[in-house]
């Protein structure tokens, strides 16, 4: 491994993460971990009473576990960085040659979670498209087996991408270099070995979700307004047409719309929308820094780097931990508030009773 010189530009890196960072690591982490423990006890108590769960629920477990890694990850690393060393001017300009065990296991943890959260948005994306697609349905039975071929596929890519990662020893502390307070690709890397092993281990599937989920979510969306129109065609037809005429009989419901059970899915599977939406939001700030680094990194231009930098660390620190947090307040944040809801205007409603039963008596 290379040692860091002054001339590798990586002083200005030490004293990078504030204690703001840290407390909005630690903050969002446990947040996380608590809505992720929330989010995989109610759908796996689901799955168990009624012996079966929809497929985009399980992909919802197996991402809600993926960023609970995540956030484990996140807290211990922010943990670690208060108890070491990281910012020692030292140990950034010689690189310290020690192996820090706990920072390679939870670097490995960390980018494990973020690999597996990237395949499955991307996967429910794909999903939802299939199963929308009426051209595309197969037997019950061949679906499954497909589905249990995605699954795997997803485990075992993840799994392979962070075992060569581990085995060439890549893994480490990266001085909060497209990272916050948490470790990932090791500092004394050349340059080139930094980028090429950020992108394999992280950005580079990150970028590519980005885009595959913005293609499937656009052509599902397309496919909806193809049907509408057609539907909307049909109606017309309908009424300059006798009800009797066999050509347009059954071919779309009075309104015009797709049939209930359709609708209601269509409405539920915004929900996984929001997902995808909401992981660009949050982890953009990161991408951003990471594209920068590696622009400075291998052209030495650096005209307002820090100061950029610096503000798009705080967002990354909130954001890259935040997710299943966030994911929790799509799906349950609704039902939460109409319980809470429900109880105080219920109370409410009992005081107004008991108020009306004391006026009545005198």
């Amino acid at each position: 491994m290379e040692n860091f010189t002054i001339a590798n530009n990586t002083g200005e890196f030490v004293n990078r993460i504030t204690d703001a960072d840290i407390v909005i690591t630690i903050t969002t982490t446990v947040l996380s971990i608590i809505g992720s423990i929330w989010l995989i006890f109610v759908n796996s108590r689901k799955w168990i009473r009624n012996g079966h769960l929809k497929e985009t629920r399980k992909l919802l477990i197996y991402l809600t576990i993926s960023d609970f890694f995540i956030a484990i990850g996140n807290f211990s690393g922010a943990v670690r960085y208060i108890k070491s060393d990281d910012s020692n001017s030292f140990k950034v300009l010689k690189c310290n040659s020690e192996r820090d065990v706990g920072c390679i296991i939870q670097s490995f943890i960390t980018t494990l979670g973020s690999l597996w959260s990237f395949f499955w948005t991307t996967v429910i994306a794909f999903h939802l498209l299939v199963t929308y697609e009426e051209a595309m349905k197969v037997p019950e039975k061949l679906k499954k087996v497909q589905e249990k071929r995605v699954d795997a596929y997803s485990e075992y890519a993840c799994f392979i991408i962070m075992s060569i990662a581990a085995g060439t020893n890549v893994l480490g502390s990266d001085l909060s270099v497209g990272s916050g307070a948490w470790c990932w690709i090791s500092a004394c890397l050349s340059p080139n070995q930094r980028t090429f092993w950020m992108t394999f281990t992280g950005k580079g599937w990150e970028i590519l979700m980005y885009l595959l989920c913005c293609l499937f979510y656009s052509w599902l969306k397309i496919r909806k307004m193809e049907i509408q129109k057609r539907n909307d065609k049909v109606l017309k037809l309908q009424k300059l047409t006798p009800l009797t005429d066999p050509r347009y009989r059954n071919n779309t419901n009075v309104d015009g719309e797709e049939p209930p059970d359709i609708k209601h899915n269509s409405n539920e599977n915004m929900k996984y929308l929001y997902i995808w939406l909401i992981e660009i939001c949050l982890r953009i700030p990161g991408t951003i820094r990471y594209i920068m680094a590696a622009h400075k990194r291998h052209t030495g231009y650096s005209s307002a780097y820090d100061s950029v930098d610096v503000y798009f660390l705080h967002f990354q620190s909130f954001g890259d931990s935040a997710q299943a947090f966030c994911t929790w307040v799509v799906f349950c944040g609704p039902k939460l508030k109409r319980m809470v809801t429900s109880r105080v205007c219920r109370h409410h409603r009992k005081g107004e009773e008991k108020r009306m039963l004391i006026v009545q008596k005198y």
